[in-house]
């Protein structure tokens, strides 16, 4: 069967990908902004002008906190990220704010390189496409400030279509990651003798005391999580594009393996960056259906509390026989 150009059109020229877009928003958003605050009383050390990073090592790209020497200048875009990262995460103005962000948080990450890792790497490239999104259209300020209903313009239509390109494009980027890292890790000696989550949790460095033991110590437990590992991000491109349920599968996984990754291997902004991405992928009525989930589980709970007080203000023998 054909696809009508009209009909590709026209769902084209409208924003899809809305409530994905803003949780993406804000986990990373948050995320950045745990950077800058668990950093703040190091921040001169670590990103200064006479930081603990050379100068003379500094590439070219996003040399904002080279400009200058001053220390009132490395302050000043220090803090402005803070609240331009505060901003991003309500949801004010993102048109405006998103790019300023992005540069400011990219010239913080360049200027001492060896502290990103691979989720650092994947949100600046996932932030780059965003500054041509809306990811304002959910839970947001932006969405307060909004006509309800408006005239849909050729301008919206226009705006609209770039939204839809940037989100196909970020999308695209995350199933590459995926993709790479999968076909990599078959290449791997330890991911195919499926030792390599053993030999990754026997690195002090990415010990948890207490819990890594109880994983390491089976070998069942080990050899799964390794050949899962790499089955799940091998079949993550694929499973979110073939059917709903195999991608609400997919996410699930990929959602408790970065878990994983923050709780065992304590690479937190690493394993938040990573769900940011992956929430670009649930579309809106799954959040629709988890929204009505945590709804009756909140009216469950209070209803429990109710009983449990009642239960507690009733005086011991209250239901005795006189």
């Amino acid at each position: 069967m054909a696809i009508e150009p009209e009909g590709f059109l026209d769902r084209f020229s409208r924003p899809h990908g809305l409530a994905g877009l803003a949780a993406f928003r804000i986990v990373a958003g948050s995320t950045i902004l745990y950077q800058y605050l668990v950093n703040h009383a190091q921040r001169r050390f670590l990103f200064g002008p006479n930081g603990v990073y050379p100068r003379d090592l500094l590439g070219g790209a996003f040399p904002l906190l080279a400009w200058s020497r001053s220390y009132v200048w490395f302050e000043a875009i220090y803090h402005a990220g803070i609240v331009l990262a505060l901003l991003w995460v309500a949801g004010w103005r993102t048109r405006f704010v998103t790019p300023i962000l992005y540069v400011l948080w990219r010239s913080l990450a360049a200027r001492n390189p060896v502290l990103a890792d691979g989720g650092d790497n994947l949100a600046h490239l996932l932030m780059l496409y965003a500054c041509f999104a809306d990811v304002s259209g959910r839970w947001s300020v932006d969405t307060r400030r909004r006509p309800e209903s408006a005239p849909c313009t050729l301008l919206q239509k226009c705006t609209a279509m770039v939204h839809n390109t940037a989100l196909l494009a970020m999308l695209a980027q995350v199933c590459l990651v995926y993709a790479v890292a999968g076909a990599t890790k078959v290449q791997g000696e330890t991911w195919r003798d499926g030792t390599a989550i053993y030999f990754a949790l026997r690195k002090a460095e990415f010990a948890w005391p207490g819990w890594s033991e109880k994983v390491y110590a089976s070998a069942f437990v080990v050899t799964a999580l390794s050949y899962v590992t790499v089955a799940f991000q091998i079949a993550f491109p694929f499973c979110v594009a073939l059917h709903a349920r195999a991608r609400r599968v997919v996410l699930v996984m990929a959602i408790g393996f970065h878990l994983g990754v923050a709780m065992f291997m304590g690479l937190v902004t690493f394993a938040a960056f990573m769900i940011a991405a992956d929430l670009l992928f649930v579309p809106e009525e799954d959040f629709a259906r988890i929204g009505r989930g945590l709804k009756r589980l909140r009216g469950w709970l209070s209803v429990r509390m109710q009983h449990r007080d009642r239960r507690q203000g009733e005086p011991p023998n209250a239901g005795a026989g006189g």
